[in-house]
C-alpha cells in the first residue's frame, strides 16, 4: 500500500513537471511578427502578444502552394498580419539573417539569427514566377473595401524551411478611421487574378461599388476569420487642449493612444499668419541644386517640419523616454503622426519635446503635453 502511494506521488510530481515545461515552451514560443515589423522590434509589449495576437487562421492552397495566415491581431489601432507560402519540390531555404546583413550594426531589439526582409536571389526569382504577393493594393474587412493606407507597410522574408517565403503586414486603419470590434473576416487579394482582365474603375465600373472600391471578388482572395475580442476598451486616449505658442504656428496633441503594442500620437499645427512668408524672406524662395536652380517652392510644411523632426517624447523632467527610436511617422503642414514602442507604465506627465543630441536637453519650452 506505502509503495502505490509512493508511486502515485511520483506520478503527480512527474505529471505538474511535465506541465510546467510545456506551459514554459509555450510562454518560449516567439511571435514572428515582433522579429519582422520595425516598429514592434525590441518591444516589452511582446508580453501583451497573447492578448491581441492569433496563430495559425488559415491554411489553403494559393496558386500551388500551400498558404498559411500564421499570426494575425488589432491591437486597438492598426492590423497585423504575417502569412507564408510554401513552394512545393524547392530544395532550399529562402532566408537571409540579419547578423549576414548587419554584422556588428545589428539594430536594437532585432536578433542576430533572425530573418530580415529580403530573399536570397533564388528567393526572388521564385516568388515572382509563383505570382507572390498582393494582385491589388486594396484589401476587404468583412465584405468592404479598404486601400492599402499611407504608411502601411509588407515586407517580404524568407526562414530556414525549404521554399517558404513569408509576407509582413502593418495596416494602420486608424488613419482611414476604421476601427475593429468582435469577429470580423479579413479578405486578402493573393492568389491567382481573378479571369485576367484589366482592373480600372472607368474600364470595369460593374467591378467597383459606388465609393469607388474593388468589390469582393469570388476568386483571388484569401478569407479568414479574425476575433478583435473587446480590444478597445484596452486602448487609454488622452486629448490635451493646451496649446503651445511657436515661432510661426502654434501646436497641440489632437490624440494620444496607448494600445496593448504601440504609442500612437497624433500633433496637430496651425500656420501664423504671414509665417510662410516671413520663412521665405528669412530662408530664400526655396531649395535650389548645386547650380543655384530652384527645384521646389517652400510651403507651409517646411516652416514646421525642422520642429517636427527634432521631437522626442520625454516625461515631465525632460527625460527621452525612447533614446534610440526615431518616432516620427509622416507629417504635413497641419498634422503628423507619431509612433513609439508600448510603455508599460506611464509617467505622470508626458511631452514631445524638441531635443538636442549635443547638449542631450529637451526644451520644454516648445513642447507640447501629451499626458
Amino acid at each position: 500500500m506505502i509503495m502505490i502511494r509512493k508511486l502515485l506521488t511520483l506520478l503527480i510530481v512527474l505529471a505538474l513537471c511535465l506541465s510546467g515545461l510545456s506551459a514554459s515552451a509555450e510562454e518560449a514560443k516567439e511571435w514572428g511578427i515582433f522579429q519582422s515589423e520595425p516598429c514592434l522590434m525590441g518591444s516589452d509589449a511582446v508580453k501583451n502578444a497573447d492578448q491581441v495576437l492569433q496563430r495559425d487562421l488559415y491554411t489553403g492552397t494559393v496558386n500551388g502552394m500551400t498558404f498559411t495566415v500564421t499570426e494575425a491581431g488589432y491591437d486597438g489601432r492598426s492590423l497585423f498580419l504575417r502569412y507564408s507560402y510554401r513552394i512545393p519540390d524547392a530544395k532550399n531555404a529562402f532566408g537571409v539573417k540579419a547578423e549576414e546583413i548587419y554584422g556588428e550594426y545589428l539594430p536594437e531589439g532585432m536578433k542576430p539569427d533572425s530573418y530580415v526582409e529580403g530573399l536570397t536571389e533564388e528567393g526572388s526569382s521564385l516568388s515572382e514566377a509563383a505570382q507572390i504577393g498582393w494582385w491589388y493594393d486594396q484589401f476587404w474587412i468583412d465584405g468592404k473595401g479598404v486601400n492599402l493606407i499611407v504608411g502601411a507597410t509588407q515586407s517580404l522574408s524568407g526562414s530556414n524551411i525549404p521554399g517558404e517565403i513569408i509576407e509582413t503586414d502593418y495596416l494602420p486603419l486608424y488613419k482611414n478611421g476604421i476601427s475593429l470590434n468582435g469577429k470580423v473576416r479579413i479578405s486578402l487579394p493573393v492568389g491567382a487574378r481573378p479571369d485576367g482582365s484589366e482592373y480600372n474603375p472607368e474600364t470595369h465600373p460593374e467591378k467597383y461599388d459606388a465609393e469607388g472600391f474593388l468589390i469582393l471578388p469570388e476568386e483571388g482572395v484569401v478569407t479568414f476569420e479574425l476575433d478583435t475580442k473587446d480590444v478597445l476598451s484596452r486602448v487609454r486616449s488622452f486629448r490635451p487642449e493646451q496649446e503651445t505658442d511657436l515661432p510661426g504656428f502654434t501646436a497641440k496633441t489632437g490624440e494620444a493612444a496607448f494600445s496593448p503594442l504601440l504609442t500612437y500620437i497624433t500633433a496637430e499645427m496651425a500656420l501664423k499668419p504671414g509665417a510662410l512668408e516671413a520663412f521665405i524672406a528669412e530662408n530664400g524662395e526655396g531649395k535650389t541644386n548645386g547650380e543655384g536652380e530652384l527645384m521646389f517652392r517652400y510651403g507651409p510644411v517646411d516652416v514646421v517640419t525642422p520642429w517636427l523632426q527634432s521631437l522626442k517624447l520625454v516625461d515631465g523632467n525632460g527625460t527621452v523616454l525612447f533614446p534610440e527610436k526615431g518616432g516620427l511617422e509622416e507629417y504635413s503642414d497641419t498634422k503628423a503622426q507619431f509612433i513609439f514602442l508600448y510603455i508599460e507604465n506611464l509617467p505622470e506627465s508626458l511631452f514631445l519635446a524638441p531635443f538636442d543630441e549635443e547638449t542631450g536637453n529637451a526644451d520644454m519650452s516648445c513642447a507640447i503635453a501629451v499626458k
